[in-house]
């Protein structure tokens, strides 16, 4: 018994740490993946709003070159006019940051727990055998 422990308590732990990190990582590319793709909806949502505007221009056939050009740069800043997408990957990349940190010091905690535990497991076999 008292060599299992010595023999394995660091594998123990590293092998929890490592589990908690796995998942971790898991988690957060799950959420990367999902917010990612409502951006792409996002975006997509803006083009398809978009296509009729391009269309109904195609189709004016009296329009003049100023006015055209005019239109189309306005519709170039509507497509381009991503403050909102990139205020939201601003807040997916904020969220990741503090989401991570959090649940790795959480982790950390568990860990060193874990640590006086068997540290308390030993000194218990140590004393009791005596």
């Amino acid at each position: 018994m008292k060599r299992f422990f010595r023999r394995n308590s660091k594998n123990y732990v590293d092998e929890i740490k490592l589990q908690g990190i796995t998942s971790l990582k898991r988690l957060i590319q799950g959420d990367k993946t999902t917010q990612l793709q409502n951006l792409i909806s996002k975006l997509d949502d803006k083009i398809v709003k978009l296509k009729p505007d391009v269309q109904r221009l195609r189709d004016r056939p009296g329009i003049n070159k100023e006015t055209l050009k005019r239109e189309l740069t306005a519709l170039e800043y509507k497509l381009t006019d991503n403050s909102g997408l990139q205020e939201e990957l601003a807040k997916i990349k904020s969220v990741d940051k503090t989401q991570l940190e959090s649940l790795i010091s959480k982790l950390d905690e568990k860990i060193a727990k874990q640590k006086l535990d068997v540290q308390n497991i030993r000194k218990k076999y140590h004393t009791g055998y005596r």
